[in-house]
């Protein structure tokens, strides 16, 4: 990851969970919060949040995460309102649904597309590898790299994710909800020279190539790529 004076500005791009606290205290906060909006049917402060582990300030820091993917709604300043998906999670009768229905605000942000899309091209990795690829990609500092870690958590208790022996992979929900990427795809445009002219300008290959990337594999994307603009081709004769 990057060293960078600025400390913090990435971080107010990107939606990165609170690092002081466990998830396990996160989630006991929005239960708190989510109670205490049942009983009151009013708008919750970070000071009404009670019975946990943790400071004021550290409620606070945890509820702006979760307001900014959806999972809390915004009251007046400094007011939060549990998401229905959030009462559905504590409350419903299909916790698992609800799990997957949170999980899939975390993955339809920027860093969890690419996640999800990084998992998906790679099958395993190790979980350093992800946080540090994930720190790369949004030229996060070291300091972010717990704030990376609550994130893998996270989906990982909601079963977006799947850790064994140390590797990460995405779970069943996880593969099933990969959104397309809107920032910095990771495309490369496969073709030959010769057909460079003749090709629609809208045929892509959404492929991850790097040095660990298989030479079998790198040949069996390139005759995809090819029988695609044969198709084209024949297609326009």
């Amino acid at each position: 990851m990057n060293e960078r004076k600025n400390e913090g500005k990435a971080n107010d791009k990107l939606p990165l969970p609170f690092h002081l606290l466990k998830v396990d205290g996160q989630i006991s906060i929005l239960k708190s919060l989510t109670d205490w909006y049942g009983k009151n049917k009013k708008p919750v402060t970070y000071r009404d949040i009670g019975g946990v582990h943790a400071s004021k300030t550290n409620v606070s820091s945890t509820l702006q995460f979760f307001q900014k993917i959806g999972w809390l709604k915004p009251g007046k300043r400094g007011q939060y309102l549990p998401s229905e998906g959030l009462v559905q999670y504590f409350e419903g009768f299909d916790q698992e649904l609800a799990a997957k229905k949170l999980a899939e605000k975390i993955l339809q942000t920027t860093i969890g597309q690419r996640l999800s899309f990084f998992l998906s091209q790679k099958g395993k990795v190790a979980e350093d590898e992800l946080i540090n690829y994930l720190g790369s990609e949004f030229s996060l500092i070291k300091a972010d790299k717990n704030r990376i870690l609550r994130l893998i958590e996270l989906l990982m208790k909601l079963g977006a994710l799947i850790k064994h022996d140390n590797e990460i992979q995405l779970g069943d929900e996880g593969i099933k909800k990969i959104s397309p990427i809107k920032e910095k795809p990771a495309t490369e445009q496969l073709q030959p020279p010769e057909a460079e002219a003749k090709v629609q300008p809208n045929l892509f290959f959404g492929v991850l190539i790097d040095a660990n990337t298989p030479e079998e594999k790198i040949r069996k994307v390139i005759r995809i790529a090819l029988n695609e603009i044969n198709k084209v081709r024949r297609n326009e004769e």
